[in-house]
């Protein structure tokens, strides 16, 4: 934070302007390149614009906006992601919850399904599908 700004008091919650530009920021630190995206602030203005409305058109909480900046963090790159590509990443996947891709976790129920008490089940949904 800038030490000329005025710092704002314990306890108080950020505006959607500070969380929404902080979200940029996120993105901007998280993809280097974002330059070759945003060569002007008129550009940057413009694809805020274009990410709030997305935003409001999908419902996008600030969970969803999290989840999609923690596989942004994994993902990483050198360029902006589109908000088409953002907004798949705020879709929950199998792997959020732990679980293996749906042929993997199939072929665990069918493999395991004579010896539901006795095996070490890799989640509990696993388990639970076989019994």
């Amino acid at each position: 934070m800038n030490d000329l700004q005025p710092k704002k008091p314990q306890g108080t919650k950020p505006s959607f302007v500070e969380l929404f530009n902080q979200f940029f920021l996120d993105l901007q630190a998280i993809f280097p390149a974002w330059r070759n995206a945003f060569p002007t602030t008129e550009h940057l203005n413009n694809a805020k614009k274009q990410w709030l409305e997305m935003f409001i058109d999908q419902g996008i909480t600030q969970d969803k906006i999290n989840r999609g900046l923690r596989k942004a963090r994994l993902i990483g790159g050198d360029f902006f992601p589109s908000p088409s590509k953002f907004l798949e990443w705020t879709k929950p996947t199998l792997a959020d919850f732990g679980l293996p891709i749906v042929e993997i976790a199939f072929k665990e129920a069918i493999d395991n399904s004579g010896r539901v008490g006795v095996v070490h089940w890799s989640h509990n949904a696993i388990y639970h599908a076989a019994h």
